[in-house]
């Protein structure tokens, strides 16, 4: 009975800071552009794309309507890349998961193509 009780106020712990880091991203997002929110956002260092629905329903952003572009990495330590973005403003023409090499490491990696609407 203890072990259940104490299970629960980790996983307390670990979702109020979840939200804490979830509504500081969201705040520094808002913050970019005093006179509108910003049109496109790269963002690095990604859990998965749950993670990048929870940050677009933040308050400091949730009027803002972004759309997500996401692809699962097969990264082994769970880091990925996103974008959110503007609709209104962009329109995605493709999203694809690519081998590219850097120096002499390769990897597959995701690289994402937006176009501004005209």
């Amino acid at each position: 009975m203890m072990r259940s009780f104490c299970q629960d106020l980790v996983w307390i712990g670990i979702q109020k800071k979840y939200l804490h880091k979830l509504q500081q991203k969201a705040k520094v997002i808002a913050a970019m552009d005093s006179m509108e929110m910003p049109h496109f956002v790269g963002l690095a260092e990604i859990e998965n794309r749950e993670v990048l629905e929870d940050l677009v329903r933040e308050t400091a952003i949730a009027n803002t309507a972004y759309s997500i572009a996401h692809i699962a990495d097969n990264d082994d330590r769970g880091i990925e890349v996103a974008a959110i973005y503007r609709a209104d403003y962009f329109r995605l023409l493709h999203l694809q998961a690519m081998e590219i090499t850097i120096l002499t490491a390769s990897a597959e990696k995701c690289v994402t193509y937006c176009m501004p609407k005209v």
